[in-house]
């Protein structure tokens, strides 16, 4: 026997709202799925490095397969990546390469301007400052910082640029450019390209030479910074001098 139709005074009971249907289950698998999404939803740190990549590549991400360019351009590790985009010999397209190197220069920009230029020097925000700046950088370059006699910096200046031989770099231009702004005393710093910070055996003896020439004008050599690819190594703190 078929139930009684409902009553004008009876009840009835909706669909239950917490039940989902099968398509939007599949929809926010799909969402789910979309790193683009998921960065509004949760934020960036929720996403991994390849689905980092691939929101910056603007590739769609239906599927797990989709991550695969993304996977194939870390293939070396996140270092070598951008370090291939600031070199401007990723295999990416154009317009990929120039979105991830401006985001690269902004990032950049954001960590240098952090620290005030007429700052007293401190090893570890300007050791970490330095760092930000040289550690993708495909060329050996030596640097310095001059200071007055407050050790705040006078200003930042790059001394040599290309294949660095310290046997062969002579300390005269470090000491020429201490008299010429007045500076007190100088920090040295250059990178390693290759990403390891270590100083070599002729990182210590020109390090040595150039503070027993700067000692007899009354200029002080404070520190000699190694840059490596995400830390840097102090010199004076390693009692390398």
């Amino acid at each position: 026997m078929s139930p009684a139709p409902p009553t004008s005074g009876a009840t009835i009971v909706p669909f239950p709202s917490s039940v989902v249907t099968a398509a939007q289950a599949e929809r926010q698998l799909r969402n789910d799925r979309d790193p683009g999404r998921r960065l509004h939803r949760h934020g960036a740190a929720t996403l991994s490095d390849e689905e980092l990549v691939a929101v910056l590549t603007r590739t769609r991400v239906r599927r797990e397969a989709d991550l695969h360019t993304a996977r194939a351009l870390l293939r070396d590790g996140l270092g070598p990546l951008l370090q291939r985009v600031a070199a401007g010999t990723a295999d990416i397209p154009r317009q990929d390469g120039t979105r991830l190197a401006a985001l690269l220069e902004l990032t950049r920009r954001a960590t240098l301007t952090a620290v005030d230029d007429r700052a007293r020097f401190h090893v570890d925000l300007h050791g970490s400052r330095l760092v930000a700046r040289y550690a993708l950088d495909v060329q050996e370059r030596l640097g310095v910082l001059l200071l007055d006699t407050r050790e705040r910096v006078i200003t930042e200046r790059e001394v040599y640029v290309g294949t660095l031989h310290m046997a062969t770099v002579s300390t005269r231009d470090v000491v020429r450019l201490a008299l010429d702004l007045h500076a007190h005393s100088v920090v040295l710093f250059h990178n390693h390209p290759s990403g390891d910070p270590q100083p070599s055996d002729d990182d210590v003896a020109y390090t040595r030479r150039l503070s027993s020439a700067a000692k007899l004008l009354d200029i002080e050599v404070r520190d000699h910074l190694v840059l490596g690819r995400s830390r840097y190594v102090s010199m004076k703190r390693n009692e390398h001098f």
